[in-house]
């Protein structure tokens, strides 16, 4: 198993949060064109022993560090002051027509949801996994500058924040994590997490659904309608994937219509 990238990194500030419950998050947002997230664990590893040997092992999670590192904060420059103004707890003001994220001494940063996805291949076939931290808190990052020499050093800003558990919910729940198959699969999960809205619309594919199910599989020959079969049911399945992307159900539309267009009839005597 091979890693490949890592992909679209959102956030959500947590609005209420109840012992034993999944958080309540506001409306989340991209951070940013991710370049690298490094998580670190701490765990509470004690053994017990017993006869000169280990007889219990505890290596419950106690606490994390993320470290995220962006191309910049956001996804357009209008974005960029908001983005660390979420993050962090700063606040963004105007003087003069000037935007200007001021950094107080008393700013508080809130604990958000945090999300992104890598890229995978598993037995030469590509997979998306998803990963979930249900409670973050980043903390004001350092700051660095170098001179331009012969050559461009990109300089990519990079945040940490410490990872946290959601006491009661679940064991003590703190990260989720999802495979796909499709990148929108995955995109669409995260979104959901950090309360994104997603426009899709899968109107049109239950219309072509509807239409493929009324025919008669009697008319078709044996080897044209289990094409459109194997086709309907895979629209189906992404009919019904509440994660399915706007590309995936286009996709699944396009197949299932193409199939239907190669339906052969039977001869008649």
């Amino acid at each position: 198993m091979a890693t490949i990238g890592l992909i679209h990194p959102v956030a959500s500030a947590i609005t209420e949060e109840n012992y034993g419950y999944t958080p309540t998050y506001g409306t989340g947002f991209r951070v940013g064109k991710a370049v690298q997230a490094d998580i670190s664990i701490d765990t509470s590893d004690n053994a017990l022993y017993g006869d000169d040997a280990i007889a219990e092992d505890d290596s419950s999670f106690t606490s994390g560090t993320l470290t995220l590192g962006v191309t910049d904060f956001g996804m357009t420059a209008d974005d960029n002051l908001n983005v660390q103004a979420a993050l962090l707890g700063n606040t963004v003001t105007t003087e003069n027509g000037v935007k200007v994220l001021r950094s107080g001494a008393n700013d508080v940063a809130p604990y958000v949801g945090f999300g992104f996805f890598k890229t995978k291949q598993i037995n030469n076939v590509r997979y998306y996994e998803a990963t979930w931290l249900y409670k973050v808190k980043f903390r004001e990052p350092s700051e660095s500058a170098t001179t331009k020499g012969k050559q461009i050093q990109w300089q990519t800003p990079s945040i940490t924040g410490n990872i946290m558990i959601v006491e009661g919910m679940s064991k003590d729940t703190w990260k989720d994590k999802a495979l796909f198959t499709t990148e929108g699969q995955a995109i669409t999960w995260l979104h959901t997490h950090a309360n994104i809205s997603d426009s899709v619309s899968k109107t049109a594919l239950g219309t072509s659904i509807t239409s493929a199910e009324a025919l008669d599989p009697e008319t078709y020959t044996s080897a044209s309608w289990a094409d459109t079969n194997v086709a309907l049911i895979a629209a189906k399945a992404v009919y019904a994937n509440q994660y399915a992307g706007q590309s995936d159900v286009d996709a699944a539309k396009t197949a299932l219509d193409n199939a239907v267009a190669a339906l052969v009839e039977r001869e008649t005597t």
